[in-house]
């Protein structure tokens, strides 16, 4: 590769600094673009809306290889197409769910070989104040460090968020007015995946926990008839 030098490259509310020549600012505009697309499918599915992830997946399949990478790039590139395949062939949320866990790892590999270091901005944690509302508010902040800690790839972001998932689940009357015991089943459901999610040290484990996750989200939020603000 060219020499290393430090280029920042702002994805949401995170930072990354890529490897890569002083020319290659198309490659920052590129990656970019791509972790947008990502997190819109990654979004979508938390709010349980299938339909949302088909444009962003098929605009991963289609668009061309970022410009400025070198060496053998092309198994990195190859896999994230196939997983955004995944997702735009999904027809359920729980298939989307495991092609965005896909996508993730496929982007924390390339992360490695290009020698991305994540430098995600620090979030205030949410309310730990008692209610349905600044419990949920715990759940999207979770959900959100774990993502990142798949994506980074990083352990230990990856352990902060499944570790706030760790706590009492409420109960039905707790949750919401319509709440069933489905409902209360899947909240459940929840922090037992992120209590083996922190013993997952490898990209395939977190891929399982992660999809499990995004699915029991977006299968409670059907099942409320809700959608989370994922702003």
């Amino acid at each position: 590769m060219n020499s290393k030098i430090r280029l920042p490259l702002l994805l949401g509310i995170s930072v990354f600094v890529v490897a890569a020549s002083a020319a290659d600012k198309q490659l920052v505009v590129h990656m970019h673009e791509h972790y947008g697309l990502v997190t819109a499918i990654q979004k979508a599915v938390i709010a349980g809306n299938l339909e949302a992830t088909k444009a962003p997946a098929r605009q991963l399949v289609e668009r061309p290889a970022p410009p400025g990478l070198e060496g053998n790039w092309q198994p990195f590139d190859d896999a994230m197409r196939a997983a955004a395949q995944k997702a735009l062939d999904a027809t359920s949320l729980e298939k989307a769910a495991e092609a965005t866990a896909e996508l993730g790892n496929s982007c924390a590999n390339c992360h490695v070989e290009y020698g991305v270091e994540d430098q995600f901005e620090k979030q205030a944690k949410p309310s730990f104040d008692d209610g349905a509302a600044a419990h949920m508010q715990r759940h999207m902040w979770a959900a959100d460090r774990m993502w990142e800690g798949l994506i980074a790839p990083s352990r230990k972001i990856w352990k902060k968020g499944a570790n706030q998932l760790v706590e009492t689940a409420l109960k039905p009357h707790e949750i919401h007015p319509n709440a069933n015991r489905n409902v209360a089943r899947m909240e459940r459901l929840v922090h037992g995946i992120a209590a083996s999610a922190t013993r997952k040290k490898d990209g395939e484990g977190r891929v399982y926990s992660y999809g499990q996750l995004l699915a029991t989200c977006a299968a409670c939020h059907q099942e409320l008839g809700m959608s989370p603000s994922t702003d």
